[in-house]
């Protein structure tokens, strides 16, 4: 958790604001509410993105302490199919307004090109703090969305209900690397072309 605000660069998805909608029913993250979260769309480079972190801007100050449970899927109509969900254990730190609170990967997630993901993030027990919104128009490739139904079964549901609204969220996204040689594979290449000239030489 930090009051400082992340950097966007690279191939960072981010809507950073200012807060402009606090609205409690769909942004509350609260131990019997439903998980919420944003849709977003990737870009086109072919070999793909990797998804580093995650990042949501809090409203309100509430107690943060406790265990989340973070999923990243891709969306089809109303429904998230899950590439990545996971328990974070317990988290120390309280969240107070326009805060970013944030969950790095240990490993970052694999993303195609061209896709709609989601992200997602619910409160396992306790009470929470709410995520900052703005006006839907503010990122054009997504939207605010609420999963699950919120009856303390620790399941975030797969059914996606959208609203007309965007989070102040940031993704932390590099492109992912292309086809080329780890190191050791262009040191043998290059011992194998120099048995080659050798050949030749004689």
């Amino acid at each position: 958790v930090s009051n400082i605000a992340p950097t966007v660069d690279g191939a960072d998805i981010a809507n950073m604001g200012p807060i402009t909608i606090d609205v409690f029913s769909n942004s509350i993250i609260w131990g019997d509410r439903p998980a919420r979260g944003q849709t977003f769309l990737t870009g086109g480079e072919p070999d793909g993105y990797l998804l580093n972190a995650l990042s949501f801007q809090s409203a309100n100050a509430q107690g943060g302490n406790g265990d989340y449970l973070v999923r990243v899927g891709t969306v089809s109509g109303n429904t998230i199919t899950d590439i990545f969900e996971e328990n974070t254990g317990t988290v120390t730190d309280d969240v107070a307004a326009n805060d970013w609170a944030t969950w790095t990967f240990d490993s970052a997630i694999a993303l195609d090109p061209n896709t709609l993901y989601a992200i997602d993030v619910i409160r396992l027990s306790g009470s929470g703090w709410r995520l900052g919104n703005t006006a839907q128009s503010a990122y054009a490739d997504g939207t605010a969305i609420t999963t699950g139904n919120g009856t303390g079964s620790n399941d975030n549901g797969q059914t996606i209900t959208t609203h007309d609204q965007d989070r102040v969220f940031h993704l932390d996204i590099e492109v992912a690397p292309s086809a080329v040689p780890s190191p050791s594979a262009a040191l043998a290449g290059l011992v194998g072309l120099g048995g080659l000239l050798a050949r030749r030489r004689r």
